[in-house]
């Protein structure tokens, strides 16, 4: 195009957790023309905020830390598309653009994580202004202490200055890589990317059509009708826990059993560990305040859940005041049951139910939520009967992952001859998808 494309920037840090990534503390902005890059400015997403005078309601669990939504919280839904293109609204909506009419084409999400990769081929990065060398090892908590106790955080101060500061020797290093090196990182970014590290959005529908087809766009699978089969997807988001998601680790645990009748029974085990007792800084140091949302197939029937903990309260939770509502939220919000015999919710939302909790784990603990539910599937089974299973990898979370599955009473699973499959993973993709044939016995 003869005029100037901007691509919206979203560095996400996943030692915060929100549903589609980690916390946008920072973002950046990508001028391109006829194709060709032009620039790139990076900021603090604070100042787009402060010149932001839409004045919306934020969601429920947000509203004893914040008064009002801004585009720093809006990557709130898991489906990157729904985040990405509501956080470009509310950066348009900023004064910080609005004034200049500028539009956002796009976003591009990328988690801290890809930095270490981009170092590990760079090598490590001196930067003189902060007195500091920037490794793959140091970088998190080096650029996390500079921003939340460095220099620059003072009043009238950028503390984000330091990522200005650094991008233009990165992409100057990264210019200057041999082609060799350049192809390794290729290949690491394309693991990246399949680990939904990275995330694309285009307002363009061919264009995000595409994205889709190649599985970076971060969206949430819509299933056929009548699914033969089962779904999960397990949901993060760090409430007022400090950056302690860098110091905690998950295990997800699924076993599922298909009786007689066709139903599906499952149990899914979420085991949080929170290793940051020993850390100095005290953003490591402090529980992990978790709200938990798992994603299964419509219908489904919540059965018992246990560990999880008593929601935290707060007295604005239910002030509404003259803030505006957005649809996409309210949709979702107002779908929700308490469910007061668990201390859990139940909810709708991208064609599934939800089941949202809260988990508190406290420094040098481990705690495990435990639910029990029924698919709302009916099977219809049979000999040679297909049986398709999808996990949905949270972006910026890492962890284990286990599933087994029994064969209805009198059938096995022809991929391993056995009335029970098991897989296991240490690094989870974007999207697993397990594929298995019910066999008469």
């Amino acid at each position: 195009q003869p005029e100037d494309q901007h691509i919206l920037l979203m560095f996400q840090n996943p030692t915060e957790m929100r549903p589609a990534g980690g916390f946008i503390g920072s973002f950046g902005v990508l001028t391109l023309n006829r194709g060709n890059l032009k620039e790139i400015k990076i900021d603090d997403i604070y100042n787009a905020d402060r010149q932001l005078n839409l004045k919306l309601l934020p969601p429920k669990e947000l509203r004893g830390v914040t008064p009002t939504w801004g585009a720093r919280d809006a990557n709130w839904f898991f489906d990157f598309p729904t985040s990405a293109g509501k956080v470009i609204s509310l950066m348009e909506e900023s004064d910080l653009f609005k004034k200049e009419k500028i539009v956002f084409r796009g976003a591009i999400a990328i988690n801290t994580n890809v930095l270490q990769s981009i170092l590990s081929a760079t090598g490590p990065i001196e930067i003189e202004k902060y007195q500091m060398t920037i490794t793959p090892q140091n970088f998190l908590e080096e650029l996390q202490r500079e921003v939340e106790a460095g220099r620059d955080k003072k009043p009238g101060q950028n503390p984000k200055k330091i990522l200005s500061v650094l991008s233009p020797i990165l992409m100057e290093k990264i210019g200057s890589l041999s082609g060799s090196d350049k192809n390794k990182l290729a290949i690491s970014l394309k693991n990246h990317l399949g680990r939904k590290d990275i995330m694309v959005y285009s307002d363009s529908p061919q264009m995000q059509n595409f994205f889709e087809s190649y599985g970076i766009a971060g969206d949430v699978i819509d299933l056929p009708e009548n699914h033969s089969g089962d779904y999960l997807a397990v949901i993060n988001a760090n409430i007022a826990g400090g950056k302690t998601d860098a110091v905690t680790s998950q295990h997800i645990s699924m076993q599922s059993s298909i009786g007689a009748d066709g139903k599906i029974l499952n149990q899914v085990s979420i085991t949080r560990k929170h290793s940051g007792e020993s850390k100095e800084d005290w953003w490591y140091s402090v529980p992990n305040k978790n709200y938990l949302k798992i994603l299964v197939p419509e219908n489904s029937k919540l059965l018992s859940m246990k560990g999880n903990d008593r929601g935290i309260t707060d007295n604005a939770a239910n002030k509404t005041g003259n803030l505006k509502y957005d649809a996409d939220l309210a949709s979702i919000e107002k779908s929700a049951v308490i469910l007061d015999a668990f201390r859990a919710f139940l909810g709708r939302e991208f064609g599934k139910f939800s089941f949202g909790a809260w988990v508190i784990t406290k420094p040098g603990e481990s705690k495990t939520v435990t639910v029990q539910y029924q698919n709302g599937v009916d099977l219809k089974i049979r000999n040679n009967m297909k049986y398709e299973f999808i996990f949905e990898k949270q972006s910026g979370v890492e962890g284990s992952f286990e599933y087994s599955i029994a064969a209805p009473p009198g059938y096995a699973w022809r991929e391993n001859g056995k009335s029970i499959f098991e897989y296991g993973t240490q690094q989870i993709k974007a999207r697993e998808i397990i594929t298995l044939t019910l066999l008469k016995a």
